[in-house]
C-alpha cells in the first residue's frame, strides 16, 4: 500500500494543534511481485498455449507454401571424357555447361514423360552451374606469383531444376532430370562413341558367285571383325558381357582359329583341285587381277628406276657421328636424306617381288583351269568331292563367322552403354533442394506465439482488473 501525509487535530484539553501523519491509502499503480505475474501466467495458461501453437503451425504453413513456390530439384554429375579438363569435348570443341542440353534433348524428355510444356518453358527453368573447389582460386593466385599460368576447368557440376515454377511433382521433376541426363548420353554416345556393324553374310547371296569370290568375302569379314575389336583394345581388355560371358580377347582368339584352320583349308582346297562354277568367269577374273597389278608393278618399276638415279647422283652433305667407345679415327657416317632414299628403295623393291609374285600365282593358275599345266593332274570326279566338302566349309564358316559378328556387336553395344554411363557419373541422384528452413521458421513462430500469448494475458487481466475495481466503487 502506497501512504499519504494526513494533517488532524489533536485536543488535549483546551488546547488544540495540528499535527502530520502518514495514513495507508489505495493506489492504482500498487507494485506487483513475481508470484503475482507467475499467476496471472498461470490462469490464461490455455490462452497462451492455443496462440503459441497457432503461431507455430502458422509459421510452418507458411513456409510450406514458400517451400511449394521456390524449391527446386538438383542432382549433381561429374564429366569423365577425354578433354573435359581443358573444358573441351572429346573432338576439341568448346564444352559449354550453360549450352549442354540442346532444344532437341528437352523435345525428347517432353515427349518421353507426356508433359504438357513447351521446349522454352523447360529450358528457362533449367541452370547448370559449375561445381569449383573452394581453394582453387587460392592455388592458381599461387601459381601465377610462380610465374606459372594455370587454368581450371570444372568437372563437376550441379543441375537445377525449377519444378514449382512448371507446376511439376518432385516425382516428376526428378524424371525430368533423370531423362535430360539419359537424352545427353544419348546424344554424346552417337556423336563421340564408336559405332560398329558387323554385316550378317546369311543374309548375302553367294549362289552365283564363284568360290575364290566367297572366300575372299569372308577373308574381310573376318578381317572387319579383328579390326572393330581392336579399336577398342587395350582399354577394353577386361570387359566382360554380363549376357555371353566372355570379352573382346575371345573374339580376336576365335576369329585367328577361323583364319588359321577353316580359312586356310578352303583357300588350300580351291588352289589344289582348281575349284570353280565358271572356267571362262575365273579366268577373266586372273586376267583383269594380272592387268592391274601390272599396272601397279610398272609404277613401282619407275619408282625405283627414279631413286636408283637419285642415289647415283646425290650430292650431298654428310653427318660425321662419334659413338663412344669406336676408334675416333674410324667415325660413322650418315645423311639423314640419302638413309630415307634407301629406305624408300628398299620399301618399293618389296612390292616389285610381291607383285611379280601375284603375277606369277595368277598365271599358273589360269594355265591349270584351262589345262595347259601338264603337273596338274586331277580327275573331273575328285573335283567334284572336293567340290561339295568346299560348300559345306564355306555354309559353315559362314554361319561361325557371322554368329562371331553377331557376338561382337553384343559385346560392343554393352561395352558402348558402359562407356557412356562412365562419362556422366552421377554423383548425387535428383532430389528436393530447399532454401527455406522449416526449423527456423517454426521456432521464430513459436516463439512470436508465446509473446503475443502472454502479452493478451497481461492485457486481458488488467482489463478484468480495472473492471472489477470500477464496480467495487459503484
Amino acid at each position: 500500500m502506497d501512504q499519504k501525509t494526513k494533517t488532524i487535530q489533536v485536543s488535549t484539553g483546551d488546547e488544540i494543534t495540528l499535527k502530520h501523519v502518514n495514513v495507508p491509502v489505495e493506489s492504482n499503480e500498487a507494485e506487483i511481485s513475481l508470484a503475482d505475474l507467475f499467476l496471472v501466467l498461470w490462469r490464461w495458461k490455455f490462452l497462451i498455449i492455443l496462440l503459441t501453437l497457432l503461431g507455430f503451425g502458422g509459421s510452418v504453413a507458411g513456409a510450406m507454401w514458400q517451400d511449394a513456390n521456390s524449391a527446386t530439384t538438383s542432382t549433381i554429375v561429374e564429366m569423365r571424357w577425354e578433354g573435359i579438363t581443358d573444358g573441351e569435348y572429346p573432338d576439341g570443341q568448346r564444352f559449354i555447361s550453360g549450352n549442354m542440353f540442346s532444344a532437341n534433348m528437352y523435345g525428347q524428355v517432353i515427349d518421353t514423360l507426356g508433359l504438357s510444356l513447351s521446349v522454352n518453358d523447360v529450358r528457362r527453368r533449367v541452370q547448370v552451374t559449375p561445381v569449383v573447389p573452394s581453394d582453387i582460386v587460392t592455388i592458381i593466385e599461387r601459381g601465377l606469383q610462380r610465374g606459372e599460368q594455370i587454368s581450371y576447368h570444372p568437372t563437376s557440376f550441379r543441375i537445377f531444376l525449377d519444378h514449382a515454377a512448371l507446376d511439376l511433382t518432385e516425382l516428376q521433376a526428378q524424371n525430368v532430370l533423370n531423362e535430360l541426363l539419359t537424352a545427353f548420353r544419348l546424344e554424346f554416345d552417337r556423336r563421340y562413341i564408336q559405332r560398329t556393324v558387323v554385316l550378317d553374310f546369311q543374309e548375302q547371296d553367294f549362289s552365283l558367285a564363284d568360290y575364290v569370290i566367297m572366300l575372299e568375302s569372308l577373308d574381310s569379314q573376318l578381317a572387319f571383325v579383328r579390326t572393330a575389336t581392336k579399336s577398342v583394345l587395350p582399354e577394353g581388355n577386361r570387359f566382360t558381357s554380363t549376357t555371353l560371358g566372355f570379352g573382346f580377347n575371345d573374339i580376336l582368339i576365335r576369329a585367328d582359329l577361323i583364319e588359321s584352320i577353316q580359312m586356310n583349308t578352303m583357300a588350300t582346297r580351291i588352289n589344289n583341285y582348281q575349284l570353280t562354277k565358271d572356267v571362262d568367269l575365273l579366268v577373266s577374273i586372273y586376267e583383269f587381277r594380272i592387268e592391274q597389278t601390272q599396272l601397279r608393278l610398272d609404277r613401282d618399276l619407275e619408282i625405283q628406276a627414279g631413286l636408283e638415279d637419285l642415289i647415283e647422283n646425290f650430292v650431298g652433305s654428310t653427318n660425321t657421328i662419334i659413338i663412344p667407345g669406336m676408334d675416333a679415327s674410324s667415325p660413322f657416317s650418315s645423311d639423314p636424306y640419302l638413309n630415307t632414299l634407301y629406305a624408300n628403295l628398299v620399301a618399293t623393291q618389296e612390292r616389285i617381288a610381291d607383285h611379280r609374285s601375284s603375277i606369277h600365282a595368277n598365271t599358273r593358275r589360269i594355265d591349270r583351269l584351262l589345262g595347259n599345266d601338264p603337273s596338274f593332274l586331277v580327275t573331273p570326279q575328285k573335283q567334284e568331292e572336293q567340290r561339295l566338302i568346299l560348300e559345306s566349309e564355306l555354309a559353315s564358316t559362314a554361319s561361325e563367322i557371322t554368329r562371331l559378328g553377331q557376338d561382337l556387336e553384343e559385346i560392343l553395344s554393352e561395352y558402348n552403354d558402359f562407356v557412356t554411363r562412365g562419362f556422366v557419373s552421377i554423383l548425387a541422384p535428383a532430389q528436393i533442394v530447399s532454401d527455406v528452413n522449416m526449423l527456423l521458421f517454426g521456432a521464430i513462430g513459436t516463439v512470436l506465439g508465446g509473446m503475443i500469448g502472454v502479452f493478451a494475458a497481461f492485457v486481458i487481466e488488467y482489463a478484468l482488473n480495472e473492471r472489477s475495481k470500477r464496480l467495487n466503487t459503484n
